[in-house]
Order: structure tokens, then sequence, then C-alpha cells
């Protein structure tokens, strides 16, 4: 639709002829002032019909009549409705399906004059609700496409963290994942990646031999030594929904991508593990256990064995218990797990990324973490608040979008008023209430049949 064509037709069915010269007189003079305050008379405007115009996108009804909001209430996208005295409980129920936007009394309107002035006022503000959504749609040139590929993103993943108070940080980021491929090359832990994946292909058809081909699996260590010994950890610290995780993955990702193993897919290169949600079990989800070693165990390899030549991301690791940190800490020494119930230990070398939002030299005071495992986070990375990132706000909204599990393919854009409105916004809840909004506006802008995130779509 061009800009000269776009306006509101306003319909209107009366049964009290009285009633509907008044509002028919209100209408008349609100043109005039409609396209004045509007200040784009050429685009913002209206007209009045005593029937349903025949081509027409927005149209508001004004009646007294319910059977009209029976007979039409598809063509309309707004509904101002009149009723004798008040509201009787039967017409509220009648009416709940429509899109009503206001109800008024016919003794009141036609009596008083702030009534008058009440419904101008309605049928004004519904005037230009329409009509923002015509403008801001014409604004998708101005929009972002955040249609990136998922080479892009790889390449780009740095770039979500530029902005002046994120500098030191940035550098820091890439430095660390400088030296991360510089390590995993020397390492040759692709090699170890390819052999255990092998392995885990076939453990649940291994019997009684699974055990075994992890012990031959383990003969890699010698040749791993050779090369180099250490394995550095790298620990992320932030307030929560600052956007650990997401920092966590885009480092893997950028080894990953790096090494370009074939037929290895990102899913077998790097492992989630949130602790806070694992309680007692972390120890076996991490380790692994033998069958009968508790209650209803089978053979499991835990996280460490299963993601060998990979890394693994521990998600809360300020909420780790004191005898799990003294384990973890063995195996960042030696790259050996020993499974509950298993005499053996295991050669299983990860590149471990941890996250918290505690304090931890906080928590070392108070004797709830380690101080030596502190310090054996060699690389480490603080993350400001999102409110304190405003500049890198639309490389973070461009991210989110293309990899929303919300966005279906349909929705591609983003209006400036809605990115202006998500960087006036106060985000207490850092960068996952911004993953909630715009998920939230992704389905919106799907319902609506809409490729653009309007700014009405937003939560805030």
């Amino acid at each position: 639709m061009s800009s000269r064509n776009s306006k509101v037709d306003i319909v209107i069915f009366f049964r009290d002829t009285n009633l509907k010269d008044v509002v028919s007189e209100i209408l008349k003079n609100l043109k005039e002032k409609v396209a004045k305050d509007l200040g784009k008379p050429e685009l913002e405007r209206f007209e009045v019909h005593e029937k349903l115009p025949e081509k027409s996108q927005k149209i508001i009804l004004i009646t007294d009549d319910p059977r009209v909001c029976e007979h039409y209430k598809k063509d309309f996208e707004r509904i101002l409705f009149f009723v004798e005295k008040s509201i009787p409980s039967s017409l509220i129920d009648h009416l709940i399906d429509y899109p009503v936007s206001g109800i008024f009394s016919k003794k009141n309107f036609m009596t008083e004059y702030e009534e008058k002035g009440k419904f101008e006022a309605r049928v004004k503000e519904i005037i230009r609700d329409l009509l923002e959504d015509e403008i801001e749609e014409k604004e998708i040139r101005k929009s972002i496409d955040w249609k990136y590929s998922a080479e892009d993103r790889g390449k780009k993943f740095v770039s979500l963290f530029l902005d002046p108070a994120m500098e030191k940080t940035v550098e820091n980021i890439r430095y660390i994942i400088r030296q991360l491929r510089i390590i995993y090359e020397k390492l040759k832990l692709v090699e170890i990646l390819k052999e255990r994946k092998k392995i885990m292909n076939q453990w649940e058809k291994s019997g009684d031999q699974k055990w075994k081909s992890l012990i031959e699996f383990s003969n890699f260590e010698k040749y791993f030594e050779q090369n180099y010994r250490i394995v550095p950890s790298v620990l992320i610290e932030g307030p929560t929904g600052s956007g650990k995780t997401l920092l966590a993955e885009l480092i893997a990702r950028s080894i990953y991508e790096n090494i370009k193993i074939d037929k290895v897919e990102f899913s077998d290169f790097y492992s989630k593990i949130s602790i806070l949600n694992l309680g007692n079990l972390v120890e076996t989800e991490l380790f692994g256990s033998a069958e009968g070693s508790f209650t209803d165990s089978k053979d499991y390899p835990g996280e460490f064995l299963s993601y060998s030549g990979g890394v693994v991301f521990l998600d809360e690791i300020g909420e780790l218990p004191p005898e799990t940190q003294a384990k973890l800490l063995l195996y960042l020494d030696n790259l050996k797990v020993r499974p509950l119930g298993r005499t053996e230990q295991f050669f299983a070398p990860t590149i471990i990324i941890a996250a918290t939002n505690k304090d931890l030299e906080h928590e070392i005071t108070k004797g709830t973490f380690r101080t030596d495992l502190y310090r054996r986070f060699l690389f480490r990375i603080k993350l400001p608040s999102l409110n304190e990132r405003k500049e890198d706000f639309r490389l973070l909204i461009s991210f989110v979008l293309s990899t929303s599990p919300y966005n279906t393919g349909n929705v591609r854009y983003i209006s400036m008023r809605a990115i202006k409105k998500l960087e006036k916004h106060n985000f207490t809840g850092n960068f996952r209430e911004l993953e909630e909004i715009l998920s939230n506006a992704l389905i919106k802008a799907s319902i609506a049949d809409r490729d653009i995130i309007l700014e009405k779509d937003l939560d805030i």
C-alpha cells in the first residue's frame, strides 16, 4: 500500500438516528484535527462510510447494534459500541470475542460534553495506533536484517562484545581464543576427539567390553604427554543473565570452526552442564559411574570421558559441593577420571569453561570455594551487566533473533522504533531478560503474519 492510499475507514451503523447525526458531526470535525495534529495529512487520514467499503485494510466500526458486530466481526480492526445506560453482563459476554476498544453510554454521550470529548479522544487514539503500524512497517528498509549465516556468526562472535565499556574484556577474549586454538592444535586434541567419537558410538553395543575400550583409549596419554601437559581452563564471571552461557558457546565455536573436523557435529564437540540442576548427581554426571555402584546405577562414562578432545561448559560452578571441588581439582591436574564403582583411572582431556554469578573471591573467604581450584582457571573473563553494554545492543539483538527457537523463519526484521525502545529499557534481568522479551515479540509477529517486529510487540 502506498503512502497516499494509507488511511483508516470508519463505518457507522446506528439504529438511533439522533445518535448517528451527533457522531457524524464529531467525526467530520475530527478529520481536520487528526490531519493537523499528526502532521502528515497525506498519510494519516480517515474516511467515514455508512456501509462497508469494497477495499480496505483498516476499518473501525462505530455502532449501537450488536447484530452488526456478529455479522461483520471479521471485517473490523476496532469496534466502538454504544449502550443505553450501563453495560449489561449479557452484552459483555456477547462482545467478548470482538475487538471492542470502547463502550459508551448513549445517555451520557447525548447530554454531557465531557463524554463527547472522551469519544473523540478514543477515536483519535485508535486512528493513530492503526496508522502507526503502517508507518512502522514502512521503516523496514531502515531496520536490521539479522539473518546471519552460521559461518558469519562464528566469524563475528567477538563483535557481540564490542563497546567502550568492554574494550579490555574484548582484547582478553581475543587473547584467550588465540591461546586455546594454539594449545588445541599442539595437543592434537582433534585426534583424541576422533578416536573418542568412534568408541562412544559403539558404547552401548560393547557390553562387558565398554570399560576395556576406554582403557585402550587411555593409551593416547603417552603421546599427549610428549607434546604438552596442561590444558588451560576458562572462568567467566558476571551477573545473572549477562551472557556467560552465550560467550562460553561462542568461545567453543571459535575453536570448533578453526579445526574443521569432518563428520563431527558441534554437539559432539561441546557439552553444557548446569551444576545447580544436578544436585547430588553432579559427581556422577561429570566423572561417570559403573553399573551397581549405587541403586539403579548403570555404566555411564560421564561428561569428561564422553567429550574428550572437546569442550565442557560447567555453568554455576560456584554451586559445586566441596567434595566435588576436590575431585575437579584432581582432574585438572592429571586429566584423568575414576568413575564411581571403578578402580581404574581413564584419560579424558577436555577444555573446561566454567561460569558463575557469584563473587568467588568472597566465597573463598567464607570457606565455600577452594583457593587452589580458583587459581587453576588460567584464563578469566569478567562480563559487565547489559545496561553497561548499550553500544553493542544491536549486535546482541541480531544474535538473539537469528538463533531463537521461536523464529520459524518468517520474521526477518526488527523496526528502528522497537530497537530504540529496547535501548532505553533498564534491563535488570540482563541478557536473559532481552532474550525473553525478543522471544515473545517473535511469537506476536508470527501470529500477526508479519515479517517485522514492531514496537507494540515488545512487552516493556
